[in-house]
């Protein structure tokens, strides 16, 4: 599994996109988090693994202030969206992976006024039981 959304997915726009879900097609690495169309961004990915069905769902915190060409290109950490997204990959696996990309410096003051907003949307997350909740920086 593989998140894409990263606070760089979009430093090279859309074609980077391309490129990259390009590169991850010809392998066997499940990934989410960016996309070219409103139905890929739609489309829950899903893969099995002795007889269990995973579902595998990635987000990020920002893009470094680059704005996406389109609302579908990225998914970011939207506290409806991932109710809306863990509803759906709930409906058709046994099990959700949520994966989410956080900034987290060591820098004091970002640590202060990030960490407590992390903290609440992992807290909140886990409520969505049965997921699996993976955080990278």
């Amino acid at each position: 599994m593989a998140n894409l959304a990263t606070n760089h997915c979009l430093d090279r726009g859309e074609q980077g996109i391309a490129n990259e879900l390009e590169a991850f097609s010809n392998t066997n690495i499940v990934t989410d988090g960016v996309y070219t169309s409103q139905e890929a961004f739609n489309t829950i990915p899903t893969f099995k693994k002795k007889g269990i069905t995973f579902s595998f769902l990635a987000y990020t915190y920002g893009t470094n202030g680059i704005a996406p060409d389109y609302d579908y290109n990225v998914s970011y950490l939207d506290d409806d969206q991932i109710k809306s997204d863990v509803q759906k990959a709930k409906e058709i696996s046994d099990v959700v992976i949520v994966s989410g990309v956080m900034k987290i410096h060591l820098n004091q003051m970002i640590y202060k006024n990030t960490m407590p907003n992390y903290l609440r949307t992992a807290v909140w997350m886990s409520l969505l039981e049965p997921i699996l909740i993976q955080f990278n920086q």
